[in-house]
Formats: C-alpha cells, structure tokens, sequence
C-alpha cells in the first residue's frame, strides 16, 4: 500500500511510528500463521490463558486450509490492483474466522463470535510503539472485512455459501461490504486511464484500483474521522494514476465511478467539505480555475495544487505539487469527455 498511501498523504513523513512493540505485541500473540511462507509459529514460553492458545492454533490451521483450499496466495500474486488483493486476503481472513467459530461453537453474527474475532484481531495485527489508529485500521483491513463479508453471507445461504466462496472470491471489496453484489456478480467499471502530455521529465509511475474499501478509509482519515462515505452510495470503480516529476515533483489523479449521478453528486460534495488540506497544507493562494479547465474547484498554493471536477457519474480528484502538471492534467478532461 506504500506506493498509493503516499499518493494520498497518507504515509508519514517520519517512518519511525511504524515500529512494531514486541514487547506489546508478546502479551496477546500465542500462535501466528504466516500465509507468505504457509507457516505455523508456535510460542513456546506461552504462559498466558490456554483457551487463547487453542483459539490462535485454530485460527492458524483454518487460514492455512484457506489458502490451499482456494488457491488464494496464487491469485492473490497475480491480482492486478490493491482491491483485488484486499479482497481476495479478506476472503481468506473471513473464511478462518468463520471455522474458527464453527470449531468454538458459537453462531455467526453472536456476541460470542465477535469476542473471538477480537481476540484473533489482537493477537495478530502489530502493535505500533506509536498511537497510530490508522495503522490500526490498516493492518486490521482484511480481517473486518472477512468478518462482515462472511457473517453477511452466512445470513444468505449458510455454510454451503462460505465454502462457495472461497472458490469463487469476490472481485472487490465492494462485494465484501455489499454481499448482494456479490451474490449478483457485479464487477466494477473499468475505467479508462488519462495520458495527459505532462512533458519532459515526466514519468507515469503507478496505475492502481484502490477499491470501496480504501476509499472510504481514505475520506474517514483526510476528514478526520467527521466524514464516512455513506454505505447507501454506490461505488462504481475507480482508478489511481501517479506521475513522478523533475526535482521530485509528483502529479496524481483519483477517478472515482458511480452507479448513479446522484451519488456522485452527494460524493462530490462531501470532497468540497473536506477538501483541499488533506492534500494540499498550508496557505491556499489561488482558487480560480485557469480557462483552460472544465468547470469545477481549483485551489493553489506553494506546495501544490489540488482540482476537483465532477461530470455525471464519475468525480476526478487531481493534485500534486507541481501546480502546472496538475492544471495540464484537469485540461485534458475537456478532451476525453
């Protein structure tokens, strides 16, 4: 994620506050499945409750049935964007979870099941030296989304409809927070990429689809935390673009589909009550958009430059700190639309 996160502002200047506490980290940690190396770590100066002990082992177990039974780490080597990734971890994450329940006896969706869901999420998911609930959010992604994936899909159509899907993933994890689309197989939009003529220097880095997932961990943490994309709206894809420029300059754009004008709307009002700080710091010396762009919001300053436009059901979030490649990105929207 370190490539997109530091495209979003996201990723901290000083990377020391991602350090993992061992010592934090010894207290909760019994047993770990490690699913790059399909390997069972087993603590043995464990000395802390058993019940934690067998719940870890079963945990582990059931993750490695995960990945051999579904061929996960495969696919999720060839995946082609960090949605599908995120999706396709989560699945397995959910589907251990769901066994883990089974073998604990303990219903789906119970305060039982949770407080075992919470007892995996502690044990396995770092602790940071440094508060860092983002991080938090981040490295404990998949494992929420498998639990509301899978108790979701539980509802629907049993044990029979858990095994299923692993077999048969979910595409995005648009399809983990919307089981109805999953079960309806709706994909994402693929959406077309911008080849603005950003000139010399001038090198298109990363390509990527964040997903519904990160996107809405995104507008949660540039708001911090006052605003949540509504789970009523419908994502309907989107694409990342980030180009590399001289002296370390970098130029991004963020297409965002929706399946409706009125969501892209109600979305595009939500980025003008939240932008444009979250990327662009400091004093904003310009807000008039030059002629040569559609209409939308323009705001400028030392530090870069940040472009919102809106047309039907698609929002373009651009921004850099080269205000020229941002302005010579939003103007090629007049040419593609």
């Amino acid at each position: 994620m370190q490539t997109a996160l530091k495209a979003l502002r996201l990723w901290p200047e000083d990377d020391t506050q991602m350090q993992v506490d061992p010592v934090a980290q010894a207290q909760t940690l019994a047993a770990l499945y490690v699913s790059n190396t399909a390997e069972l770590y087993l603590r043995r100066d464990w000395t802390g409750p058993r019940d934690l002990l067998e719940w870890q082992i079963a945990y582990g177990y059931a993750r490695a049935t995960s990945d051999q039974y579904g061929q996960l780490p495969q696919l999720i080597a060839n995946a082609d964007s960090l949605d599908r990734r995120l999706a396709l971890t989560a699945t397995g994450d959910g589907d251990a979870l769901f066994s883990l329940w089974l073998y604990a006896g303990v219903t789906p969706g119970s305060a039982q099941a949770q407080a075992l869901t919470d007892s995996i999420t502690q044990a396995i998911i770092p602790r940071w030296k440094t508060a860092a609930p983002l991080w938090n959010d981040l490295t404990r992604l998949t494992l929420d989304l498998g639990n509301v994936f899978v108790t979701d899909l539980y509802t629907r159509g049993g044990t029979t409809a858990i095994d299923a899907a692993v077999l048969r993933p979910p595409r995005s994890t648009e399809q983990l927070l919307h089981v109805d689309r999953y079960l309806e197989d709706d994909a994402p939009e693929l959406l077309t990429p911008l080849q603005p003529p950003l000139g010399k220097g001038w090198v298109l880095t990363h390509t990527d689809t964040l997903g519904e997932a990160m996107l809405r961990l995104t507008v949660a943490e540039w708001s911090n935390t006052t605003a949540r994309v509504e789970t009523a709206l419908t994502w309907g894809g989107d694409l990342l673009q980030i180009w590399a420029g001289p002296d370390g300059a970098d130029a991004i754009v963020w297409q965002i589909g929706w399946d409706s004008n009125r969501d892209a709307v109600h979305f595009y009002g939500q980025l003008m009550d939240i932008l444009p700080h979250p990327l662009l710091p400091g004093l904003i010396l310009d807000t008039i958009p030059a002629t040569t762009l559609p209409p939308g919001h323009w705001w400028s300053g030392r530090q870069g430059a940040v472009f919102l436009y809106r047309s039907g059901k698609r929002v373009w979030l651009i921004w850099g700190t080269d205000v020229v490649a941002v302005e010579t990105i939003g103007a090629t929207l007049k040419s593609t639309l």
